[in-house]
This record gives structure tokens, sequence and C-alpha cells, in this order.
């Protein structure tokens, strides 16, 4: 707990202190976004100062890409750390922009404008561009957020599907904000389907892990709920 208060004043001090003029980065995109995934990280545990520096951190990240040189965007590492920015809540515009420096490889270009049109509401052409997508190709801090986007897609269309990438994201990203909601999401499907072990496992994994977490009032909710809906008591 206190590394984690120390990770995210040190992330408050290194942005209330960052100079207001434009210039290169000081960082490589996918150190930027790996400081993006621990603030959220702290997010899932419950940590309200992590929950407001969010915001900042996207804006900083946003501006930092904006002057990044096209070029960087070959290395796959950053490649894919504009992918996981915009599945993380990152401005859509930004990756668009990237998106048009036509630096990226193939796989990682194809994957950006999924989620480019998955953060723009377009869900056909995401699972369009997706449905070929293994997350287990991927490095884990990015498959666990394809797993999780794509258990989204297929939400109404294939429920087995959409349960398995559920389970695969939690698998993925372990102790993290994408393991989180994962669980949330899991149990309230779990309570719509009717599967009652399935859905005592899953708010127990949740419950144990995340009792914390900023986002706990919506499990609490949609737990209640089940527990009349299952006749659970």
């Amino acid at each position: 707990m206190k590394f984690g208060l120390f990770l995210v004043g040190a992330c408050l001090l290194a942005l209330w202190t960052m100079p207001a003029q434009s210039g290169p980065s000081v960082s490589e995109p996918y150190e930027l976004v790996r400081t993006l995934q621990r603030v959220q990280d702290r997010i899932a545990t419950g940590s309200v100062q992590a929950h407001q520096v969010q915001r900042r951190l996207l804006q900083h990240i946003a501006e930092q890409f904006s002057q990044t040189n096209p070029e960087v965007w070959s290395e796959p590492r950053n490649g894919r750390a504009a992918i996981t920015f915009v599945l993380s809540g990152g401005d859509p515009r930004i990756g668009r922009k990237v998106h048009r420096s036509g630096a990226f490889d193939e796989p990682n270009r194809k994957l950006l404008a999924a989620a480019l049109a998955y953060a723009g509401g377009r869900n056909d052409k995401a699972l369009k561009l997706m449905r070929d997508v293994d997350p287990l190709t991927l490095p884990a801090s990015l498959g666990g957020h394809v797993a999780l986007v794509k258990s989204s897609l297929y939400h109404s269309s294939d429920r087995e599907k959409s349960v398995t990438y559920l389970d695969l994201a939690r698998l993925l990203m372990p102790g993290t904000l994408i393991e989180e909601s994962a669980l949330r999401r899991g149990m309230a499907r779990a309570g719509n389907d009717g599967k009652l072990e399935r859905f005592e496992m899953l708010a127990g994994q949740y419950i144990h892990r995340y009792p914390m977490s900023i986002y706990s009032n919506d499990f609490d909710a949609k737990f209640s709920h089940f527990l009349i809906k299952l006749s659970y008591l």
C-alpha cells in the first residue's frame, strides 16, 4: 500500500512540476503507458488519489504522443502502447493521428484501427478487425485489454465466447484493473444467465481481491440485484 501511494504521489509530482513548453517526448511511449497502467491498477485497490490523477496523466500522455516523431511508432513496443492507450480511455483523436503516421507494422496498424472503432462505438467494424486476433499471441499487458474488449463485442452475439474472453482477460492480467473489471462483468453475466455456482465463485473472488475498488459500488449494486434474482438468500 505504501509503495502504491508513493507511485501515485510521484506521478502527481512529475505532472505538477512538468514544464509547460512543447518539445520532444522525454519518455518512450511504452514507458508512459506503463505508468498509466500502474496508476489505473491502484484504482482497483481503492486509491482515490490514483483515480484523480488518471485524467491528467491521460492528457499528458496525449500531449506527448502528439509531439512524437512518426518513426517512433515503428518500434513494436511503442505501437502496442498506442493501442493500449486508446483501450485505456485515451483520446481517440491522438490514436487516429498516430494511425495516420503509417509507421506501424500491419498487425499493430489493424489492431489500432480496431481499438479506434471500438472507442468510437463502431462495434461491428471493431469486431470485424479484431475477430482473428488471439490475445494469447500478444504481450499480456495488451492481450488482457483485447480479451476484455472482445468479450464486450461478443456480449450479445455469442455468450459463450464472451464468457471465455472474460476469463482470459482476468487470467492474463491478475491484480490489475482489467481483472477487476472482468470479475465484475463476469459476475453480472453469470447472474443474468442464472449460473449460481459461477456467480458465487466470481463474486467471492471479487470480494476477496478488490473490496476497496473505486468501482466496488457498481459491484455491490449488481451483486445485491442478482442475490435476489437467484433467490440466493
